[in-house]
């Protein structure tokens, strides 16, 4: 960035040097000004112009209406103003629309050219596939604009970084294309999805880069920049039918090797079924974990739950050790949220659910355990439980936050949370809608079906052949056949194979893949 600056700096230098020789000489002005009273003010604003107070002189020749090329000038000094700026695409327009004038012509195909170095430059950072291909058609303009112009100082050294990257973009053109051809995609974690080409799984990213190839039997999990992998056998379903699981990174490092029957992620560790049918917990690193040691887990920085083979249940811990709250009976269940609170659940002795209520981070209860049911997002391995539909011993039914706070009393024939701070409602005609966390309508009670996917919600009426699907915030944002499996989704971008094709767009609908 700094490189292009200095370069745009000396280029407005050099332009300006030819502006100044273009413009009537001083002495002369000067000579004229005893004969005409808008020569003074006319030289005024060229020495203005050539000072660089684009704006400035831009005014100063506009207020000189009907007095020789003083409208054009105006016209040519903002140009300048907008390029200065880094606004080329308006300091282009600027200067084709004075044709010939001047320098006019030279200055429109400079800054054609440097407009799409800078798009070709800004696309190609954003890497994804679209962006990508944007990129090397830029390129292409900005080489054909800067191709007559090689007597600018600063043309050879864009020229060949134009070339450069048209070359790195070709390079990497092919092998997102062929990503973008895809039998199967499946949910993953951020930015990542499970991918199938081939009947083999691998790994890619929402820019359409393959980080982990399509070379593994199954992959099961991705989670915390660690994938589950699978070599073995698979069933006439698809499904793993050996205990050939392990574990890789995304740089394609081997953490465990494919030795397992099963391994699940969990807040940067994982536990992996071994031979005698037990579970075992590992590190990120791959290593045993050593269980006379206390195993923690971030709740917030300086706050952990604490469980260890000295106790049943588990603790509340801050980084001085200081017990916060303990349940050392392992009848109370707990489910970590954003905020650092904790949603605790008490267990009968079958573990049957009884009470629930919540935990602040300092150990005080912002929400005493005497509601009888309750229950939030469905995998507390991987989300935060920011909402909770609770039970009073009075059987009203409310919505509550994380931070303790009752959102709104149920005034549906049923209410249910779904994800990403949504809630699933339904009238007395057993249609459904979507309400946010102010009881306010996302979308009204007229589908038949709906359900989160990711970020998105799943809308579909019995009526229709197609599912809708939808922001977090209601906004349609395209339909997609009927079929078993509507693809994949994080909480940003919604992936789908359609005709053999992989495309993947984020919250607004736009096609990022």
């Amino acid at each position: 960035m700094q490189t292009m600056k200095r370069l745009v700096t000396m280029t407005l230098a050099l332009l300006l040097l030819l502006t100044a020789a273009a413009c009537a000489p001083q002495e002369v002005l000067s000579a004229q000004a005893e004969t005409h009273p808008l020569d003074a003010a006319y030289m005024a604003a060229a020495q203005q112009l050539v000072a660089g107070e684009y704006e400035a002189a831009a005014a100063a020749f506009a207020a000189l209406t009907g007095y020789g090329d003083a409208p054009q000038m105006a016209i040519y000094c903002r140009g300048l103003g907008f390029a200065a700026a880094g606004d080329y695409a308006t300091a282009a327009a600027a200067f084709a629309a004075l044709g010939d004038f001047k320098d006019s012509a030279i200055l429109m195909a400079y800054y054609t050219g440097v407009g799409a170095q800078a798009e070709a430059e800004a696309a190609f950072a954003r890497g994804r596939l679209a962006d990508l291909e944007q990129a090397e058609v830029a390129a292409i303009r900005a080489e054909t604009a800067f191709a007559a112009l090689p007597f600018l100082p600063d043309v050879p050294e864009r020229l060949a970084a134009c070339r450069v990257l048209r070359a790195e973009t070709a390079a990497l053109l092919p092998g997102l294309r062929l990503a973008h051809q895809c039998e199967d995609v499946l949910a993953g974690d951020g930015e990542h999805f499970i991918v199938r080409q081939g009947g083999q799984y691998g790994v890619l990213h929402v820019s359409g880069r393959l980080v982990v190839p399509c070379e593994w039997d199954y992959i099961s999990q991705v989670f915390d920049g660690l994938a589950v992998v699978y070599r073995g056998k698979l069933s006439s379903w698809g499904e793993p039918e050996e205990s050939a699981f392990g574990v890789i990174d995304l740089q394609g490092n081997v953490i465990l090797p494919c030795e397992y029957g099963q391994i699940y992620l969990y807040d940067s560790h994982f536990m992996a079924l071994n031979e005698n049918g037990a579970y075992d917990l590992y590190t990120p690193a791959g290593e045993p974990w050593d269980w006379s040691k206390p195993l923690r887990t971030a709740v917030v920085p300086g706050l952990y739950t604490e469980t260890s083979a000295a106790y049943e249940g588990w603790r509340l811990v801050d980084d001085a050790g200081t017990v916060l709250f303990s349940d050392e009976t392992g009848l109370i269940g707990v489910l970590p949220t954003a905020e650092g609170n904790l949603w605790l659940f008490s267990y009968t002795d079958d573990y049957r659910q009884t009470l629930m209520g919540l935990l602040s981070t300092d150990g005080q209860m912002l929400i005493p355990m005497e509601y009888i049911s309750g229950y939030g997002s469905q995998y507390p391995m991987q989300q935060d439980f920011e909402y909770m539909i609770l039970t009073a011993p009075d059987g009203t039914v409310s919505a509550w936050s994380a931070e303790g706070v009752k959102l709104f009393d149920n005034r549906w024939e049923s209410l249910a949370y779904l994800e990403n701070g949504l809630f699933l409602v339904s009238n007395d005609e057993y249609l459904s809608g979507v309400v946010d966390s102010r009881g306010c309508e996302v979308l009204p009670c007229v589908y038949d079906h709906l359900g989160c996917m990711g970020g998105f919600i799943v809308a579909q009426k019995e009526s229709e052949d197609h599912v809708t699907i939808f922001s977090r915030e209601g906004n349609m944002l395209l339909t997609l056949p009927e079929e078993d499996s509507y693809g994949a989704a994080t909480a940003e971008y919604l992936a789908y194979v359609l005709d053999g094709m992989l495309h993947i767009i984020d919250q607004q609908g736009n096609a990022v893949y």
